[in-house]
């Protein structure tokens, strides 16, 4: 067949079997869009077996409409086996251009999404077993406002020594009702579920933060941590607890400042002083003018020194836990007359083993 006005056209059966529609000029194929759940091929290839092994029982190049799936008379190219695990696809769609791999695994396909977001906007989507680059990424984005975050990675089924941690990310976020250090922050989490228990570390402006939240301690209030902080007046912090620990130091440290301890003012109740040597080491009591107050020693470890300033209030006297070592002797006792001051140094060394904790002390300080 040839047809001749202004376009040459021609069928050639006799050079191929299946015969050749040829053109010199642009060929426009036009056809209505499809209304509802449909599809039209306008090219089709036979099943076929690939240089790759794979037979490719459906391609096709034509029109989708299934709106409930969010294609919308979407342009279509693909080539599918028998299962539609082992798929090429690009789709055209309203506001959309999508690539789809599927590598014979299962219908997740890996695919690259160009998104319109319909506010002036839009997403890049990449999802495979593996990105490489051989160049720099860089990422520039605004900040996200209060109470806002911006994730870059997220890790599924995270198991370390048998634990399981669902939550695994890094992440930009602002969340200053949380305290400086999680304000326009970097950070990195790997938590339990409701961030019971594991780890973080955040940085921003103000400094950098770290904490370990055990498992089976029942929350933040139980972490170790480190800070650092700038003060905003030329000098900075750093903060180092633990308050279910130890902190060990496997090597000697050099200061050239000065080392103060917390004070902390141990109140009097029913007649007990509960001094906690877990916390600052240093300790004030204040006697009453009256009666004998009992000098409770809570949570002791092997190699403290702990130190109470005792301040008398009239004829008070005080009195220690059996476990406690003096001088033979020269047992404490409180200086009288009000407004004496004493000092009393308990040391412990094998307290863990042998329960003893060791006094000296200086009586009435003029």
């Amino acid at each position: 067949m040839q047809i001749n006005s202004g376009t040459s056209m021609v069928l050639n059966a006799g050079t191929s079997g299946n015969g050749n529609l040829v053109s010199t000029k642009i060929m426009v194929q036009q056809d209505s869009a499809i209304s509802g759940n449909g599809q039209k091929d306008s090219i089709t290839i036979g099943s076929y077996t690939g240089a790759n092994g794979t037979v490719y029982n459906t391609n096709i190049w034509g029109t989708q409409n299934y709106p409930g799936s969010g294609i919308n008379n979407a342009f279509i190219i693909g080539k599918y086996n028998s299962n539609f695990q082992k798929v090429s696809e690009l789709m055209v769609n309203e506001g959309q251009v999508q690539m789809q791999l599927g590598t014979g695994a299962d219908t997740d396909y890996d695919k690259i999404l160009l998104n319109d977001n319909n506010n002036g906007t839009s997403t890049i989507l990449l999802k495979a077993d593996s990105i490489s680059t051989n160049q720099p990424v860089t990422q520039t984005f605004p900040a996200p406002g209060t109470n806002g975050e911006s994730q870059f990675v997220n890790v599924g089924n995270v198991d370390v020594s048998g634990v399981q941690y669902p939550i695994a990310r890094q992440i930009f976020a602002d969340f200053p009702g949380s305290g400086q250090n999680y304000e326009n922050y970097f950070g990195t989490e790997v938590y339990g579920t409701g961030y019971a228990y594991g780890s973080e570390h955040t940085v921003n402006g103000k400094g950098i933060f770290s904490q370990v939240i055990p498992s089976g301690s029942g929350g933040a209030g139980f972490a170790s941590f480190v800070r650092i902080s700038d003060n905003y007046n030329g000098t900075s912090n750093i903060e180092i607890g633990a308050p279910t620990g130890v902190i060990n130091i496997p090597t000697h440290i050099n200061f050239n400042g000065r080392i103060t301890s917390g004070l902390q003012g141990a109140s009097i109740s029913n007649s007990t002083a509960s001094l906690q040597m877990q916390g600052p080491q240093m300790a004030v009591v204040d006697l009453p003018s009256s009666g004998d107050t009992h000098f409770e020693l809570v949570a002791p470890n092997d190699g403290q020194v702990f130190n109470v300033l005792v301040k008398q209030g009239g004829s008070g006297t005080v009195s220690l836990p059996s476990n406690v070592k003096q001088p033979s002797g020269n047992a404490y006792t409180a200086s009288s007359g009000a407004g004496s001051r004493d000092i009393l140094t308990f040391a412990t060394y094998d307290t863990n083993t042998t329960n003893e904790i060791y006094l000296v002390n200086v009586n009435n300080l003029t």
